[in-house]
């Protein structure tokens, strides 16, 4: 087995900086939407914002269809439709529903929840383009999905460990 994937790595093409450049990139859609989908949830009852993340299907899917140029079939468009129009219901239904006087959700007030409804959006947004990016990545000429996964990693721990060091420089 071990043989196999060797011979397969081989006969890939060469890996040029530039190129393991461009697999670091996943890692900054990754790291941006952790950080609005984190910060949305503050803002957001944690079920609403759970069933809100599905959202990433419907951008992942009108990706596919307008920027990868890759045809979904009719029953695809239909999923993604009762999830688009799911996910409508989750972010509407705190304007349908009655609160009593002087009662406030979990989420604080509607400035608030509306502002946590537009991170949680952001963030699902930024998680779909992730998925893009991977997926045009994955279907170019590299074919080097161990490549792509261990440079998505090495990128977002220098993040990390950058972001936390100017966290900590700011306190």
């Amino acid at each position: 087995p071990y043989t196999t994937l060797f011979r397969s790595l081989d006969a890939a093409p060469p890996i040029t900086v530039r190129h393991l450049l461009m697999l670091g990139v996943p890692s900054i859609f990754d790291l941006a939407s952790v950080v609005l989908l984190v910060s949305g949830l503050m803002h957001v009852p944690a079920s609403m914002w759970m069933l809100l993340r599905g959202g990433c299907i419907v951008f992942v899917a009108l990706m596919k269809q307008y920027v990868l140029h890759d045809e979904l079939k009719p029953h695809m468009w239909a999923g993604v439709i009762i999830i688009a129009l799911a996910v409508c219901f989750v972010g509407a239904s705190p304007m349908l529903d009655e609160k009593e006087e002087g009662e406030e959700e979990g989420g604080g007030s509607d400035d608030q929840f509306a502002f946590g409804l537009l991170l949680t959006i952001g963030g699902t947004f930024m998680q779909s383009l992730q998925y893009v990016y991977e997926e045009k990545m994955m279907s170019g000429d590299t074919k080097a999905p161990p490549w792509l996964i261990g440079m998505e990693g090495f990128f977002g721990t220098l993040l990390s460990v950058r972001s936390e060091e100017h966290t900590s420089e700011l306190q």
